[in-house]
């Protein structure tokens, strides 16, 4: 029993680490958080998974739950799609964390097996929202990272979209926590960490926090409402309560004007969701041209889509199928089309997104049924954990939230919470084994052995990939045969590890042409090619090795490919005459040899 009991510990303390898990990048190691939380993070879900076996019970009860059922359906498909997508490299990295997320369920539902479990499993979620706000706050406040950042200030997400997002998740568990206390100290506490995570909402003025934030309101209100026509009361709320809440509003009105940036920015902001606004706002109009030619990828692609993780890859064959994409040159290419829904459709067909709706709707469906149950044991909590998730349906529109490593872990918790609980209300049959078969134990543990592989070689390959970036900034300061070397040497390892990377690819080439040896700079380049046909960089890189090692007629073969994939017309046109003239010199070099 003692060793059950600190096994849930465990469990309860990693899930409530996630937001911290490898939050800082030390040495030459300038990966993104997301990055290594992946890496590290489905191998060590696994883990627990697997330890969950030595103690009784089965993981059968929970699999026979529709959601379940329909994700783990999904996952299937998304991994069969990865045998015609372009580059199943990137299709890998994509469906990693979703694996984590299917044993993460398992984990959640078996283990906390108790309304106590329950209650400080979420509380301890709730304070690691609070923590990732307080640090994205200090952020912002103090101007400094501690890691590596991809847009600031992203706590420990390295994004500040990504930082927001899990706000959204587990901002209802704090306000869950707020409404249970009973004594006025816990009750300011816990509005302490509700103006945390707020304030840093505002601050990084995410638009799509801002729309989940208020549906969630919306939801809210309405649960209220039709509590009242019911019980004749509202709940949760009492009169300390309120004049607390309207307290915790001024203070975080106060907290933003103190600010030089903040409630002016934050009006702007609010003011770009609108009609008039949204018009002169610069990340706005450029994805209505993304939607617009993923929709004609779907056209093409309708029943499997293009490989889960493949939009990048093909979305350069697309980019002016509708309306063209004026954004999309040789440097400036969106890699994510900020809309997770679309996206899933483009990449996995209408198969795979029918298979992910329909986990949704489930997985929705039993929540809500567990929640308007009477006896449903912490109420509160289940209700506002409900709210968390569905801020998942309205910034998954918005943004790429099951392309990151934590907020499809936290969904798949959280369901793995509301199974837990409804098999403990008896609405079904938990079976219980004392002994299991072998091949079961082989099985888990293989998985959890290939993940674990995976994970290392993915870790492993981005450690070579950053390393050699460091390099290739050195060279600029001199010493280019020796840190040329240095290139080469990590741009190998990393091609070795993961061969349809085209980054690694790419710092080996550029390691061999820093040491003049543009032949194999070209031979790096040509093979990576042979996933990502559609990848402009790849393309216009390539066809200066092939010019700079004599290959006039490859070098006007990709240059063409190249600027097919470009919107630019300067560039079009400059590629164009550098066709010309190569056309030209291989004549004359024709006519010389005659």
């Amino acid at each position: 029993m003692n060793m059950q009991h600190t096994f849930k510990n465990l469990i309860i303390v990693f899930f409530g680490l996630l937001p911290l898990f490898c939050p800082i990048s030390t040495g030459i190691i300038k990966s993104s958080p997301e990055a290594l939380k992946t890496a590290a993070g489905v191998p060590l879900i696994i883990l627990i998974f697997c330890l969950g076996y030595f103690f009784k019970g089965s993981y059968r009860p929970y699999l026979k739950r529709n959601s379940i059922k329909f994700f783990l359906l999904f996952l299937g498909w998304c991994l069969l799609s990865l045998s015609w997508a372009i580059n199943p490299y990137d299709g890998l990295v994509m469906v990693m964390p979703w694996v984590g997320a299917a044993f993460a369920y398992f984990v959640i539902a078996k283990n906390l097996n108790s309304k106590e479990d329950v209650s400080l499993f979420l509380k301890v979620l709730a304070f690691s929202g609070i923590a990732a706000g307080a640090i994205g706050v200090m952020q912002f406040i103090g101007n400094f990272s501690f890691f590596n950042q991809a847009a600031w200030p992203g706590s420990t997400f390295g994004n500040k979209n990504m930082g927001a997002q899990y706000m959204v998740l587990t901002l209802p568990l704090v306000f869950a926590n707020f409404f249970n206390a009973r004594d006025w100290r816990r009750e300011v506490s816990w509005l302490l960490g509700v103006s945390v995570m707020i304030i840093y909402i505002l601050f990084v003025h995410s638009r799509s926090s801002f729309l989940s934030i208020i549906f969630q309101l919306t939801l809210f209100s309405g649960y209220c409402f039709w509590q009242y026509r019911k019980n004749n009361h509202v709940p949760f709320f009492s009169k300390r309560k309120l004049k607390f809440l309207a307290a915790t509003l001024a203070f975080i009105i106060l907290s933003i004007n103190l600010s030089s940036k903040g409630f002016d920015s934050l009006s702007k902001r609010v003011g770009s969701i609108t009609d008039e606004a949204t018009t002169d706002f610069k990340s706005a109009n450029p994805r209505i041209s993304y939607y617009a030619n993923s929709l004609y990828m779907l056209k093409d692609h309708p029943l499997g889509g293009i490989g889960v993780g493949n939009w990048y890859a093909t979305y350069p064959l697309y980019h002016d199928k509708v309306l063209k994409d004026k954004l999309f040159n040789n440097k400036v290419k969106v890699s994510r089309l900020h809309n997770d829904f679309l996206e899933l459709f483009v990449t996995t067909g209408l198969v795979g997104g029918i298979l992910f709706l329909a986990f949704l709707f489930f997985m929705f469906k039993e929540t809500i049924y567990l929640v308007c149950r009477p006896e449903v044991e912490n109420k509160t909590l289940l209700v506002f954990m409900t709210l968390g998730m569905a801020g998942f349906l309205v910034f998954g529109n918005f943004s790429f939230p099951m392309q990151v490593f934590v907020p499809m872990i936290m969904i798949l918790t959280y369901n793995g919470v509301v199974a837990g609980s409804a098999l403990r209300l008896g609405e079904e049959k938990a079976e219980t084994l004392d002994k299991y078969l072998l091949p079961k134990k082989i099985v888990s543990f293989s998985a959890f052995a290939l993940v674990l592989i995976m994970g290392y070689r993915f870790l492993y390959s981005t450690h070579n990939y950053f390393n050699g970036k460091v390099f290739d900034g050195k060279m600029k300061r001199g010493k280019r045969a020796r840190y040329g070397r240095e290139l080469v040497k990590y741009g190998k390892i990393s091609v070795e590890l993961n061969p349809y990377n085209w980054r690694g690819a790419l710092l080996l080439s550029k390691g061999h042409h820093y040491l003049n040896n543009n032949k194999e700079a070209h031979d790096s380049l040509k093979t990576v090619l042979k996933y990502n046909p559609y990848n402009n960089t790849i393309l216009n890189n390539i066809g200066i090795y092939s010019l700079k090692a004599g290959l006039l007629k490859e070098t006007i073969e990709y240059w063409e490919r190249a600027k097919l994939n470009h919107s630019d017309p300067n560039y079009v046109q400059k590629m164009n005459n550098n066709i010309k003239a190569l056309k030209n010199a291989l004549k004359r070099k024709s006519m010389a040899h005659k």
